[in-house]
């Protein structure tokens, strides 16, 4: 393939994707000794399929490599592991080869590897402003996570300030009593909500929250670092569980309501997100999703949940019509 044309965001934006290879025999090993260890093997925080892969990374930097070549470096979070993504990136975007970079958990909790190896997104996550030379401004993916439309730097930063999707919503006081008091403890979820509630909590927001969707992040590295600094226990506080816990906050939410409190953000209302989990679903929803995601010129973001608990056909459906939209077949 012909060397692809692209330049860098000035100042430059990164990506970070956070992977782990639910296949990997000596890790899985770790998995079952620990689960056991802390006594959560029915917790419904500890769902197996947060730790499979069915190859959504491959498209997952496809697609940013296609839809946003502005992004300086990609960065893969994994406990020592690499995903089999170099043949694809050789193939279609030769050039890049050298912008994918791998960071190990080790890096990212340096001075805090007492709480390796770990289980826990929200805890990985919270560490990600501390890989080494990631831009101030960086943009958050997990694996399943698609970009289907030209993105430009203006869709994550304007004029110095992050743009975050979402809405403003009440914080459900009386739903999080109930929960708290009523619900037995090994019984409560760490929902994705429940950690944009508790970092508005964090960040000092009482009455209303805002409410990300399932898009790509963008994430302001000094916010994080400067608070965690003053608030260390804060961070201890959210990486010391192994396993996801509900009294954890997401980090990326704790960014972007401390900018919010910083008047350091701009807000967009248009998700721009088609979100699909084709599990259990009728046999028409994928076709009807994708058929969306097409035709509406507004859709730039996709993010498909749980394709390993479908079937091959089902996967592939989604995978030849990425492989369409990405100019690959």
């Amino acid at each position: 393939m012909k060397k692809t044309e692209y330049a860098i965001a000035e100042p430059p934006i990164d990506a970070v994707i956070t992977w782990v290879d639910g296949s990997n025999e000596s890790k899985n090993k770790d998995l079952e000794y620990y689960i056991a260890k802390e006594n959560v093997a029915n917790s419904p925080n500890v769902i197996r399929s947060r730790f499979d892969a069915s190859g959504e990374i491959t498209y997952c930097i496809l697609s940013i490599l296609k839809f946003a070549p502005f992004i300086r470096n990609i960065y893969i979070v994994t406990d020592g592991q690499r995903p089999d993504i170099e043949t694809s990136i050789k193939k279609y975007f030769p050039d890049r080869l050298s912008s994918i970079i791998y960071i190990s958990h080790q890096e990212i909790f340096s001075g805090y590897e007492v709480y390796l190896p770990i289980f826990n997104s929200r805890a990985i996550e919270t560490m990600l402003f501390n890989i080494p030379g990631i831009s101030e401004s960086f943009i958050y993916f997990n694996d399943d996570f698609f970009l289907i439309k030209e993105i430009l730097p203006e869709d994550w930063r304007q004029n110095k300030k992050l743009v975050v999707r979402g809405r403003w919503a009440p914080i459900p006081v009386f739903r999080l009593i109930w929960y708290r008091f009523f619900v037995p403890a090994k019984k409560r979820r760490a929902s994705f909500h429940t950690g944009q509630w508790n970092a508005a909590r964090v960040a000092g927001f009482r009455v209303r929250y805002f409410v990300f969707e399932h898009t790509p992040y963008a994430v302001s590295k000094s916010t994080l670092a400067n608070y965690f600094k003053i608030n260390p226990h804060v961070l201890v506080n959210n990486i010391k569980y192994r396993f996801r816990n509900p009294d954890q906050f997401n980090p990326c939410s704790l960014s972007a309501h401390l900018c919010l409190l910083q008047h350091n953000v701009l807000i967009n209302s248009n998700t721009s997100l088609s979100y699909l989990q084709p599990y259990n679903r009728s046999k028409n929803y994928i076709t009807n999703k994708l058929s969306k995601c097409e035709n509406d010129p507004n859709i730039k973001f996709m993010c498909v949940q749980d394709l390993s608990l479908v079937g091959l056909e089902s996967r592939m459906q989604v995978y030849n019509w990425l492989d369409k939209i990405l100019g690959l077949s």
